[in-house]
């Protein structure tokens, strides 16, 4: 699961599968188009 930042700042929960894994990398094989923006990290203050 990742959280996609679409226009207006929303955001939206969004479930991915999964292929080859890393120690930092993910390769997403479905759920996800080319060229969307993703949160990597949230952080609140």
């Amino acid at each position: 699961m990742l959280f996609l930042l679409l226009k207006g700042k929303t955001v939206e929960q969004r479930f991915v599968e999964t292929g080859i894994v890393g120690d930092v990398d993910y390769e997403i094989i479905s759920g996800l188009e080319e060229g969307k923006k993703l949160l990597s990290e949230v952080c609140s203050n």
